[in-house]
């Protein structure tokens, strides 16, 4: 397994982990003393409910980074 890429930012910690093996990729959600584990973008959003602000289009912009120019898998 590679080293996760990590985004911080004001207590939330979001790690991408990416698998040989399984599925991949996959998130951790670190938000306060709260951690969960997530397969997809849209779960981990959901169940962070972060406000629009600064943080959520950081963590957004983030997001998109890493799939930028990569096709969308059906």
């Amino acid at each position: 397994m590679a080293k996760p890429e990590r985004f911080k930012h004001e207590g939330l910690i979001v790690e991408r982990h990416v698998s040989r093996e399984g599925p991949s990729p996959y998130w951790i959600a670190y938000n306060g003393q709260t951690s969960m584990g997530f397969f997809t973008e849209v779960e981990m959003l959901r169940w962070l409910k972060l406000p629009g602000g600064d943080q959520r289009a950081a963590l957004e912009g983030w997001l998109d980074a890493l799939t930028q120019g990569k096709d969308p898998e059906d």
